[in-house]
């Protein structure tokens, strides 16, 4: 992997930390994909649909193929996963033609090939915000992790929001399964697209 260029990451409100090993004398240098870009949004205030629109651009405009991953958004089995905030604006106000919902909890249906199709001809994935640790436990080690690195690999873009953005570190921050409040948690592996680094969001509101 080379380093990530200022023009291949795209930060608001994003803060990123430098991981250190016990022991270690310099950490290592943070990185990257090779290819494809990243958007990275801190979540909550006034940009959310300036930035999706930004998404969508880089994404290749009207005729891209968008795939949205709402997963972090709820642990309610009667939530209606298919029609997030997200995807209503992307469907009623960009009038985006193809757009995918990809939902699941089930990390068996996650790492099967039907569940992933949609991921093969995507020009840009959106991960939503929520707790990111839903991610983490719906993808990781599944063909849906491996397809969404596909997905960077063939020039895409790789977006999300809030825990859309933790979740694209390799080290996942405020993963606990409990609380946000927790720094490192019970879950602190992320998806890897940036490696050697965590994200957290929502700083401003923070403070």
């Amino acid at each position: 992997m080379k380093h990530l260029p200022p023009d291949r990451l795209l930060l608001t409100w994003v803060l990123l930390l430098g991981l250190t090993i016990p022991g270690a004398v310099v950490a290592d240098d943070t990185e990257g994909p090779d290819r494809g870009t990243l958007l990275i949004a801190g979540g909550g205030g006034k940009q959310g649909a300036a930035i999706f629109r930004k998404f969508v651009e880089l994404s290749g405009g009207n005729t891209a193929r968008i795939v949205i991953v709402p997963t972090a958004i709820s642990s309610d089995p009667n939530y209606d996963y298919q029609n997030p905030g997200v995807a209503k604006f992307a469907r009623d106000k960009l009038k985006l033609k193809h757009v995918t919902v990809l939902h699941t909890h089930d990390r068996r249906e996650a790492d099967t090939r039907e569940f992933v199709r949609p991921l093969k001809t995507a020009n840009g994935v959106w991960f939503s915000g929520g707790r990111q640790w839903r991610f983490a436990d719906s993808y990781l080690g599944t063909r849906s992790e491996k397809e969404f690195h596909r997905v960077l690999k063939r020039g895409g873009v790789i977006g999300g929001s809030s825990a859309g953005a933790s979740i694209q570190a390799d080290f996942l921050v405020r993963g606990d399964s409990k609380t946000n409040r927790i720094m490192i948690g019970d879950h602190q592996r992320g998806l890897g697209f940036i490696e050697n680094c965590a994200i957290d969001q929502h700083v401003i509101k923070r403070g």
